[in-house]
């Protein structure tokens, strides 16, 4: 759920517990609920509320405690200690300053591929449940994965300036399609030895 601090911890006790006066739990709609971790200080809060795990989201380092690659580690530890499922969210980098002009600070720049490669290597390090990806198609938070061409728009809704979207250049047009697998099949390996 993202954004799931903004619900108070009793109603997310309702719906995520069980005997909770609107209970998921042992019904056709029980799912596993994931709450979004900003900061670690949050993960008591989460496991109170009924929550089955966390998730970190953002793929800026840095952003927020939560996405901070040399936290994981001990995030995955606190949580699993509270009986969560943990994923950690990795992406290529980030850069959404076309919407959030305020926010350069938490641009990161792909670096041909080794910033996604550096995310990866730390969320597997920090042996999580899952990894999952921010984003497959954000483009106007620069997180993207999917296949990028070089595409030109005249103007934007945001701006009103010509803008260049992203592409990968000089990598291919699928590199980080190609790298996701290639990841994907490390973290696989990783678990299976456990």
């Amino acid at each position: 759920m993202y954004d799931s601090y903004h619900i108070p911890t009793q109603d997310w006790r309702s719906l995520l517990t069980p005997g909770g006066k609107r209970t998921i739990r042992d019904t056709p709609n029980d799912a596993l609920v994931f709450a979004l971790c900003l900061n670690p200080n949050e993960i008591d809060n989460i496991a109170h509320s009924g929550f089955d795990g966390i998730y970190t989201y953002f793929g800026s380092d840095g952003f927020t405690p939560g996405s901070t690659f040399s936290k994981w580690k001990s995030i995955v530890e606190k949580a699993h200690q509270k009986g969560l499922l943990v994923s950690i969210s990795v992406g290529p980098g980030y850069d959404d300053v076309r919407i959030r002009p305020w926010n350069s600070a938490n641009t990161k720049s792909r670096d041909n591929g080794k910033y996604y490669d550096r995310a990866w290597t730390a969320a597997i390090e920090a042996n999580p449940d899952y990894i999952s990806i921010t984003s497959y198609n954000e483009w106007m938070e620069g997180t993207q994965i999917e296949e990028a061409i070089p595409q030109y728009l005249d103007e934007t809704i945001y701006s009103g300036r010509p803008f260049a979207y992203q592409n990968y250049s000089p990598l291919a047009p699928d590199y980080y399609m190609t790298k996701t697998h290639e990841w994907a099949e490390k973290f696989v390996q990783h678990k299976n030895k456990e």
